[in-house]
């Protein structure tokens, strides 16, 4: 189910359209619709996985009807166990025959990991006394499913979702006007930013592993990578959400402008905001996080941090990512943020925020490299590269003016960004309509003449 596929579009809008006429606030037999719709887009390209998400959300519904400690151990170990053998089946199987042979090809499920985490929070949020149960199971397989946000997020609440589907109101002009803006915006920020980005970077990623090439290429393929990963999975929220305003189902907002955070704390709050969400509920909480010593916090935060990034693949560079990304994280909070307020005078305090911004921006963007490259040893020959390498201002100026579709692509991305700071400093008024209606001329155009090569999503494969 590829938003930039014509294959999902000439799908969908017979869809919607049928829905709109003849299914839309009709209760139960809306539901139906929707469920049926949802799966039938899901099973396009993998048929065989559906019977997986049926299966598993079926059996976790039927084991959160009563409230039994046992009935819950086990909906959570059924899920968790199903996530664990198809992500990390290599590790556990290393030399099986039926797990690596070319006749029997395991392919992970796409969304796996988001509908699990749907079903996990639900029965914690059960336990937990923090959610009401749903009735019967066709409303919460269209909880899981619902197509918009199953793939790759947002990570929908079960309430959140529930009260929604509650009090359905008629679909209206700001609905339908509201989910095409957003959809025309993410399909900018993935045509246009992300994969015009992405020929960048996997053209020239293993040059930058020789340090004869200088630190130019490194320094500009990890502002390339930046700028791609954040067009290509904000670019989906945004067309996630869209689909699902169509439909008169608002979405929560997965993106805020992250590369405008002044810490890293704030960064994981504007960065796929429903999945640090998540693991701030779920994870850190419970292990402790906020109520013990500077010790135990700093602890909770690499360890959370760490599954965090073993969560996105199973390498050892993806849990350096991860672990990396916790031990910034207590140094930026027990160091930085300790020294800002322990400060009275004005200019110490706003020159050690301005150090809490670039230690925060440096972080990411370097340990983007962890993330891109899946052999730690190459990433380490990356970093040599990148801070051992020599710089010149006229080799980064031929890298500039030489891919120009990159270098645009970068500089909306930057152009984004001052604009929601101003924002958000109150110095820039928000668009009026007139105003919202060329940006998305300007989008649309964009897209049909400044697209890049097609790719998948990045956050497909977790």
């Amino acid at each position: 189910m590829n938003f930039v596929s014509p294959i999902f579009w000439i799908a969908l809008v017979p869809i919607y359209l049928i829905w709109r006429i003849g299914f839309s606030n009709k209760g139960k037999t809306e539901a139906r619709f929707l469920l049926g719709a949802s799966l039938f887009l899901y099973s396009i390209y993998f048929p065989f996985h559906l019977f997986n998400i049926v299966i598993v959300t079926v059996i976790t519904f039927k084991l959160t009807q009563k409230e039994k400690a046992s009935h819950t151990f086990l909906a959570v170990g059924i899920n968790c166990l199903h996530l664990f053998f198809y992500k990390y089946h290599e590790i556990f199987f290393p030399a099986s025959r039926l797990f690596s042979s070319p006749q029997f090809d395991l392919i992970i499920p796409i969304g796996i990991s988001f509908y699990t985490f749907q079903n996990l929070s639900y029965i914690f949020d059960l336990h937990r006394k923090k959610a009401s149960p749903y009735q019967n199971c066709y409303d919460y397989l269209l909880y899981i499913s619902f197509f918009p946000q199953l793939v790759a997020g947002p990570i929908v609440r079960s309430g959140f979702f529930l009260s929604q589907w509650k009090n359905r109101r008629k679909i209206g002009k700001a609905h339908l006007l509201g989910g095409l803006e957003r959809i025309i915006h993410g399909l900018f920020l993935k045509l246009v930013v992300a994969d015009n980005l992405a020929e960048f970077v996997n053209n020239n990623w293993e040059k930058a592993y020789l340090i004869e090439n200088g630190a130019e290429l490194p320094l500009c393929l990890i502002i390339a990578f930046g700028c791609q990963i954040f067009g290509d999975f904000a670019g989906y929220s945004l067309i996630a959400l869209g689909i699902a305003l169509l439909f008169g189902i608002v979405l929560p907002r997965n993106f805020r402008s992250p590369y405008i955070a002044s810490s890293l704390s704030e960064f994981w709050q504007r960065w796929h905001r429903t999945l640090s969400r998540w693991i701030r509920d779920y994870l850190y909480i419970p292990l402790g996080g906020g109520r013990q010593t500077k010790a135990r916090i700093a602890i909770v935060l690499v360890i959370v941090m760490t599954a965090s990034g073993l969560w996105h693949g199973n390498t050892m560079s993806f849990g350096l990512w991860g672990a990396l990304h916790g031990i910034a994280l207590a140094l930026d909070r027990f160091t930085l943020r300790k020294a800002a307020r322990k400060t009275e005078n004005e200019l110490a305090r706003r020159c050690i925020s301005l150090s809490r911004a670039l230690f925060c921006f440096g972080t990411v963007m370097i340990l983007w490299i962890f993330f891109r490259e899946q052999s730690t040893f190459l990433a380490l020959h990356f970093m040599r590269s990148l801070f051992m390498g020599d710089f010149s201002l006229v080799n980064l100026q031929a890298l500039v003016i030489g891919n120009p579709l990159a270098t645009y692509a970068c500089a909306i991305v930057v152009f984004t960004h001052a604009m929601a700071y101003a924002r958000q400093r109150k110095s820039l008024p928000y668009f009026k309509p007139m105003d919202r209606i060329l940006i998305c001329l300007f989008c649309s155009m964009n897209c049909l003449f400044v697209y890049g090569s097609s790719s998948t999503f990045i956050y497909f494969r977790f």
